[in-house]
């Protein structure tokens, strides 16, 4: 930069000067010869206050001797030439009334003109004028100064002016670069100062210095600038946090956010999104290339195009989305689509019509028996002890139901429970005790290989887990069957398993023996009085407390369902 400007500097002065001489050159140009014209009339006008009748050529002759380079033509009022102070004979003079003085002068003027001559073939300053020389005699004298004579001072000026001009271009390229240091010190002190306020822009520390320069001005605007600076980088500190706050919400909001332009193109999309869409390329497409519902891209196009907001539901893979699109006017981007994955509200609402569903008729079925036997004995029916036991045992079902309805309310809506450390093994222990009458009922051997395993849990649900699982198999073995209950610790697990060889279940059918009032064989289910809120019990309160359930079973062969708790 400091060559540039310091060739800048050399050009621009030189320039300068080169102009200055010009102008110079013109002026004495104009003056010389405004000069020698003013020279030829006083010339002029002393001659023709010496003209006498009787010497007139011994008159010019003298003037034109005294004053060098000047010469003196007498021309009579037809355009004759008489006489010329350098020319003897001038008979061969041409005619002049044509030149210009020489008309000026016949008006009464002082003609003047500069041309060349023809005789001498060379430039004069020609000046004329009409003397008279008695009342019936008049001539036109005329004075000429060569050009040469009168360039001689322009010439002297020339050459001075060269001189001069090649000293001063020779001074200034040597005082060019200092002079450019000078005018480039306030400009490296401001690039110095923008470039360390900038710096404070990407979070490095820098010092700036007090301005020191011997320029007002230039301090006052350094002063500006380092205020300038740490406003501005206070101002897009803020604005990256924003941006970072606003960036990790979006990126970690259980919602998929897509940006649409006008033509449906993505113009950006959170993480979610492209999960949801499952979008994987690094190039953003048009969103009709990631949904392949043709109804659902035309409601998306329609929309986008009508610039209204929509709402509708998309499945994809399994799941269910609720897709919400609203129109906005921020430059490119003409509306916002949002996902939000809503299968587990939708499923559970689900589960909850089909519960309510069953129970209602779980419940109706006993209700309908006891209601029809009731009104059976008030008309005097004769099985009355038949009727009152088919009473109580649909009066009990509904109330296993109820009770279960009950448990199963309690742990959806979180209820809060007390755990404490149980040793596994007492509680099993027992429930063995319990269901070894309804075991040897069915003439059912039951074997507990039992070890301590402590685990932190409510004592009340554990107990629950034990009974269904040991109940059923029981309820869903075979007359002279057997049950295997193990409890043992291995690792970090403590595992409870119980093991059956009765009926078994059909392979399509495990997936969904933890649903509610689901059952594989309703009949059987019936008649051993079963609610089909057992296992969707034991579900429940295995993922409260973050165990794993394993069932194997084979049909006709038996089944067994594992537990595995975390130890303490």
């Amino acid at each position: 930069m400091r060559n540039i400007l310091a060739r800048r500097i050399l050009i621009i002065t030189t320039s300068a000067l080169l102009v200055f001489a010009i102008t110079i050159l013109i002026a004495i140009y104009t003056v010389s010869r405004a000069q020698a014209k003013d020279n030829a009339i006083i010339l002029l006008k002393l001659i023709e206050s010496s003209l006498i009748d009787t010497n007139t050529e011994i008159e010019l002759t003298r003037f034109s001797d005294a004053v060098e380079g000047v010469r003196i033509t007498i021309i009579d009022l037809e355009g004759n030439v008489i006489s010329d102070t350098q020319r003897n004979d001038v008979s061969n003079f041409n005619n002049h009334l044509d030149r210009k003085e020489i008309r000026e002068a016949l008006n009464g003027e002082i003609g003047s003109e500069i041309r060349r001559s023809e005789s001498f073939m060379e430039d004069f300053l020609y000046v004329a004028k009409r003397i008279r020389l008695s009342s019936e005699s008049s001539i036109i004298l005329r004075v000429a100064v060569s050009i040469k004579e009168i360039n001689v001072y322009l010439y002297a000026f020339l050459l001075a002016a060269s001189v001069i001009f090649i000293i001063l271009s020779l001074a200034l390229y040597f005082v060019s670069k200092p002079i450019a240091d000078g005018f480039q010190k306030p400009f490296l002190l401001l690039k110095n100062r923008l470039e360390e306020a900038a710096s404070k822009f990407e979070g490095e520390s820098s010092y700036l210095p007090a301005p020191v320069t011997q320029y007002d001005d230039l301090n006052t605007a350094l002063s500006d600038i380092e205020t300038i600076s740490l406003r501005l980088k206070d101002s897009l500190f803020n604005s990256r946090e924003d941006k970072e706050r606003l960036n990790f919400i979006l990126e970690n909001i259980n919602q998929g956010i897509l940006a649409l332009s006008n033509d449906g193109s993505i113009k950006l999309c959170n993480e979610t999104a492209k999960k949801y869409f499952n979008i994987q390329s690094s190039k953003l497409d048009d969103i009709g290339h990631y949904i392949k519902d043709s109804k659902i891209r035309d409601m998306i196009s329609g929309a986008v195009s009508a610039s209204t907001s929509t709402i509708f539901d998309l499945p994809s893979g399994g799941r269910i989305f609720d897709v919400r699109y609203i129109p906005t006017n921020l430059h490119d981007i003409v509306g916002i689509l949002t996902a939000t994955d809503v299968t587990s509200s939708r499923n559970l609402a689900k589960e909850k019509q089909e519960f309510f569903e069953n129970a209602s008729h779980e419940l109706n079925t006993p209700l309908a028996s006891i209601l029809g036997y009731s009104e059976a004995m008030l008309l005097g029916g004769k099985y009355e002890r038949k009727f009152l036991e088919t009473i109580m045992r649909e009066s009990s079902m509904m109330k296993s139901v109820i009770n279960d309805m009950f448990i199963i309310s309690e742990l959806e809506t979180g209820a809060t429970t007390v755990d404490t450390r149980i040793d596994i093994k007492k509680s099993v222990e027992k429930i063995v005790e319990i269901y070894a009458l309804k075991a040897s009922a069915k003439n059912i051997t039951i074997k507990a290989s039992l070890a301590t395993g402590i685990i932190l849990a409510d004592t009340d649900k554990i107990s629950e887990v034990v009974s269904n699982l040991i109940d059923n198999a029981i309820k869903y073995n075979n007359e002279g069957g057997k049950v295997e209950i193990e409890t043992y610790t291995k690792e970090t697990k403590v595992i409870f398993s119980v093991k059956d060889n009765g009926i078994g279940i059909p392979e399509e059918y495990q997936s969904r023996i933890f649903e509610r009032f689901f059952r594989v064989d309703k009949g059987r289910s019936k008649l051993e009085g079963g609610t089909g809120l057992g296992l969707a019990i034991v579900k429940h309160i295995v993922n409260r407390y973050a165990a794993e359930l394993i069932v194997k079973s084979k049909l006709n062969e038996g089944t067994t369902i594992t537990v595995l708790f975390n130890a303490v």
